[in-house]
């Protein structure tokens, strides 16, 4: 079973997916979406990439229409998989991706990332804790 919390904003919707169930789903998002895996172990896989493992800490950001496969087969309900996620307006997450480019990286030099529309990444746990995920949206 897997149950969801959302919160609305003008512009963005920030998601909170708790999944204490083995299962197999796809999500297709009309916006970018950020995630960023808080306890247990998925498996993913984006449109007919590969699958991966993605583990708790990590951040991943899949571009808006791209059909995200997540394999929770080891959701239990004892130890449930939590996933926080926020989808946001493109026009915004250029707008956030300028703030994390101002925020710096390690050392705080200036950053350069550009959003790719047509893909996704992962971050792994050390360089997305720097990304300070939980304050983006303040």
């Amino acid at each position: 079973m897997e149950h969801r919390t959302a919160h609305h904003a003008a512009y963005s919707e920030a998601s909170r997916y708790v999944t204490n169930t083995p299962a197999h789903v796809t999500f297709r998002f009309e916006n970018p979406v950020i995630c960023k895996l808080i306890c247990g172990d998925k498996v993913m896989g984006i449109n007919a990439d590969r699958p991966f493992h993605y583990l708790p800490g990590e951040i991943m950001f899949v571009g808006p229409g791209l059909d995200i496969h997540v394999g929770l087969q080891k959701a239990v309900p004892d130890a449930p998989i939590i996933c926080d996620c926020v989808e946001i307006e493109a026009g915004r997450f250029e707008r956030l991706v300028e703030r994390l480019n101002d925020r710096g990286g390690p050392g705080r030099a200036p950053l350069s990332m550009q959003p790719r529309w047509d893909g996704y990444c992962t971050l792994p746990s050390e360089d997305a804790a720097q990304l300070q995920f939980d304050t983006l949206m303040a």
